[in-house]
């Protein structure tokens, strides 16, 4: 009988799921109003970007987190 394996209920885990989930959601929310976007003034696209950067920051600090705490590297799932 395999277990579970530790990193699975991890917290760091789920923050690293929800983080991802929320990003996918930004990026469909963004792209279907894209044309607002555009023509949103240059303070408030910044604004957007500058989101968007620390959101993909925090994101990758979590992989780099789970990559060494847990030895869990997605891209291994998708390789077999």
């Amino acid at each position: 009988m395999a277990s579970n394996p530790i990193y699975v209920l991890a917290p760091s885990f789920f923050a690293l799921a929800i983080s991802g989930f929320l990003l996918l959601a930004y990026v469909f929310v963004l792209g279907t109003h894209f044309s607002s976007f555009l023509k949103s003034d240059y303070t408030k696209k910044l604004q957007i970007i500058g989101i968007f950067a620390l959101a993909i920051g925090v994101h990758g600090s979590l992989h780099l987190g789970l990559e060494n705490a847990y030895n869990f590297n997605p891209y291994s799932l998708l390789m077999r």
